[in-house]
C-alpha cells in the first residue's frame, strides 16, 4: 500500500516520490490474468478511513457476508463472517484498487514516477539507480529516506540482502495460481451468491471466487506446481476439462472457455517472504 503510506506521509508535510515499475495502469491497459481480486478487511479499511478515503472506496467494492464452501458432490454451505451483514469484509479488484490509490496520491501531492525500476542502490549515500524497462536507459537520483512498498519480489530488500548484510528470502511454498473469469449473466446479474467469497476445498488444491460489480467473479485456481494434482499435469484441454469435472464440476458452466483460459494465463508463483531485520540504521 505504497500509494496509502504516501498519502499520510504527504499529509504530514513530507515530499514524497513514488517510483513504479509498471506503466500507469489509469492510461495503459495492462493484461488481466494474475490479479487475484483483494479482500478488505476491517484493518485494510481503518488505514483507508485515517485519510477519509473508506466511504469512498467501499462504493468500488462488493460487500462479502460470508463464505460459500462448494463440496465435491455441489452441496453448499454459507458460513456467515458476523452477527449479521453489517459484519463483512469487501471484495475489489486489485487494478481498480490502486488506480484509485495512486490518483489519491497524487491528489495529495506525490510525485509519480512510471516505468522507472529499481537496479542498484547505494542506502548510505542516499543514491538509487533507476532503469526504464523498456529502453534500459538509466538514472541516480538521490533520496533521503527509502520506503520499499515494492511487493513480495522487493528490489529495496534485495539491494540490502546484497550490500548490507540483511537476512531475507523467499522460500517457496510449492503451489502456484492462475486466475480464471465467472462470468456474468446475460443483464450483469450474478450466477452465484454476490455477497459471498466461494471456495472449492480440496485438500491440496482449491478454487476460489470473488464478485464484482459487473456481476462476474473473478476466481483463482490454487495447484502445487508439480505432482499428481499439480499445474504440470494441466497441458491440454483434455486434461483440463477432466480435472474440472472431477473435482469442480459446479463451476465448469459458469467458467466459459475454460480450458483456453487456464491454458493461457500466466501462472503466479507463492511463497513465504523472511526478513530480518526490516530497517537499515
Amino acid at each position: 500500500m505504497g500509494c496509502l503510506l504516501a498519502i499520510i506521509l504527504r499529509r504530514q508535510g513530507y515530499e514524497v516520490e513514488i517510483y513504479e515499475t509498471r506503466p500507469d495502469m489509469r492510461r495503459v491497459d495492462i493484461p488481466a490474468g494474475r490479479s487475484i481480486n483483494l479482500v478488505l478487511t476491517e484493518r485494510g479499511l481503518r488505514g483507508l478511513g485515517r485519510v477519509g478515503l473508506r466511504d469512498e472506496l467501499v462504493s468500488l467494492a462488493v460487500p462479502v457476508t460470508g463464505r460459500m464452501i462448494h463440496a465435491l458432490d455441489g452441496a453448499l454451505a454459507y458460513q456467515p463472517y458476523g452477527k449479521d451483514d453489517s459484519e463483512c469484509n469487501y471484495s475489489i479488484s486489485r487494478g481498480e484498487l490502486n488506480k484509485f490509490l495512486v490518483s489519491q496520491a497524487e491528489l495529495a501531492g506525490a510525485r509519480i514516477h512510471f516505468e522507472l525500476k529499481l537496479v542498484g542502490a547505494d542506502f548510505e549515500r542516499g543514491v538509487l539507480r533507476m532503469q526504464h524497462p523498456q529502453t534500459a536507459d538509466e538514472q541516480e537520483i538521490e533520496a533521503s529516506l527509502v520506503l520499499g512498498c515494492d511487493g513480495g519480489s522487493s528490489a529495496v530488500r534485495d539491494a540490502l540482502v546484497t550490500n548490507h548484510g540483511i537476512d531475507g528470502r523467499v522460500d517457496p511454498l510449492g503451489s502456484d495460481y492462475k486466475e480464471l473469469l465467472f462470468a456474468a449473466g446475460g443483464d450483469g446479474a450474478f450466477l452465484m451468491q454476490g455477497h459471498a467469497l466461494h471456495i472449492w476445498p480440496r485438500g491440496h488444491h482449491m478454487l476460489m471466487a470473488l464478485p464484482n460489480r459487473d456481476g462476474s467473479f473473478t476466481g483463482t485456481l490454487y495447484l502445487p506446481s508439480e505432482g499428481e494434482h499439480s499445474f504440470a499435469t494441466l497441458s491440454d484441454a483434455v486434461a483440463v476439462d477432466a480435472y474440472f469435472g472431477q473435482y469442480f464440476a459446479d463451476a465448469v458452466p459458469l467458467l466459459g472457455d475454460l480450458a483456453d483460459q487456464l491454458l493461457v494465463n500466466p501462472k503466479g508463483h507463492l511463497g513465504t517472504v523472511r526478513c530480518a531485520p526490516w530497517s537499515l540504521g
